[in-house]
């Protein structure tokens, strides 16, 4: 089974080998039980009501099953679901040429999403933006995050 582990605190001068420790300790098994670790994230954690500064990282690991292993009840501890939540789509590519072309209209994230998976399915989609060219954009968006109107 896969986990992922959070807030798992190490000292700023660890090596490799502490973080498979680190993660035996906290889940009480044996180092020999864990493979494919993966860090997710690493941050300091420099905060007041600790004695020094300490690294604060976030691991994937794959836990061997085991008869009789139960993960610890630990808020910090969850198990990845084996299955993808969202399943890959696969896009049927269109054999021989298309008598019209496709029209997605606003070059928003969804038009744009709209649009690469037309093309990818191997129609010639045609993109229309009612929208400012580029450059009078980027000012507008910079007046827009700048005064907010």
């Amino acid at each position: 089974m896969r986990v992922k582990i959070s807030q798992l605190l190490l000292p700023l001068d660890y090596e490799d080998k502490d973080i498979l420790k680190a993660i035996a300790s906290k889940l009480n098994c044996s180092e020999t039980l864990l493979s494919g670790l993966t860090i997710i994230r690493r941050s300091i954690d420099a905060r007041k009501r600790r004695e020094t500064p300490v690294f604060s990282i976030h691991v994937e690991i794959e836990i061997q099953d085991s008869a009789g292993f139960l993960l610890p009840d630990d808020k910090d501890i969850q198990i990845i679901p084996g299955k993808k939540l969202f399943p890959e789509i696969m896009i049927p590519k269109i054999s021989g040429k298309a008598t019209t072309r496709p029209v997605v209209i606003g070059s928003g994230p969804s038009g744009l999403m709209a649009a690469l998976t037309l093309a990818e399915a191997g129609l010639s989609p045609l993109l229309i933006e009612r929208g400012s060219p580029v450059k009078e954009r980027t000012s507008q968006v910079a007046l827009f995050w700048k005064k907010g109107d």
